[in-house]
């Protein structure tokens, strides 16, 4: 959870959609495995909306959030 964090918060990191992107997916992972399940709606809904406002939303990242989902 910390090295998710580390990554979201990296100035240098927002260069990078991939890393972002992915780290959005594992955080959301990492709360769903933690049973935070008051936290799982909010997690997806700002993963979720990440991936439309950029524009991409490949297969994995599809079959991830509509596995959670």
């Amino acid at each position: 959870m910390n090295f998710t964090n580390t990554l979201w918060n990296d100035v240098e990191m927002h260069k990078s959609e991939d890393i972002h992107c992915f780290t959005q997916l594992l955080n959301l992972i990492i709360h769903l495995e933690l049973g935070n399940r008051s936290l799982v709606p909010l997690m997806f809904n700002l993963a979720q909306r990440y991936l439309t406002g950029i524009n991409r939303v490949y297969k994995l990242e599809k079959m991830v959030m509509n596995f959670i989902h």
